[in-house]
């Protein structure tokens, strides 16, 4: 599968352009809507801890461009007891 999406928040703070970004600990898990890639109402999850960090400019912040892989969970079951366990 070859989907990404735009992770990041609409605006950012006066003086601060990295407040736009998310921090890993802003929230514990990421729902991902498959349907602009697949066509269908799908969709998979994955925890904000093993994310990728921006790279460049934003040290501690989530990179804002995610591709979603296979690994990613697609039962929010199985993902929700992932982060309540961590």
């Amino acid at each position: 599968m070859e989907c990404q999406v735009e992770f990041q928040k609409t605006r950012a703070s006066q003086g601060d352009p990295c407040s736009r970004f998310y921090r890993p600990t802003d929230f514990q898990l990421l729902a991902v809507c498959l349907h602009a890639c697949t066509e269908e109402w799908n969709f998979v999850y994955w925890l904000t801890a093993q994310m990728d960090f921006h790279t460049s400019r934003c040290p501690n912040h989530l990179s804002n461009n995610v591709k979603i892989t296979d690994d990613w969970i697609p039962d929010p079951s199985s993902a929700l007891a992932l982060a309540v366990g961590q």
